[in-house]
């Protein structure tokens, strides 16, 4: 499958209404978001925490797929 420029757009589009729970900040001008692509229609997220035992990381996840699940 090809990759999906408009489909990249609109998946950052979405992430950018998450916010990091403590910065009050979104994560994609934040620089959290790392990888956000569409292929096939399922997206591949990656997000650079604060720290790895980040204590807000389910919060951030359940965030993050709630948005993704909106981009059509």
């Amino acid at each position: 499958m090809r990759y999906n420029t408009l489909m990249h757009d609109k998946l950052l589009a979405a992430l950018s209404t998450v916010n990091d729970p403590e910065l009050h900040r979104d994560l994609v001008s934040l620089g959290m978001i790392v990888r956000a692509e569409v292929v096939g229609g399922v997206a591949d997220i990656k997000v650079n925490l604060t720290t790895p035992a980040c204590p807000l990381k389910a919060t951030i996840q359940a965030d993050v797929t709630r948005a993704a699940l909106t981009v059509s």
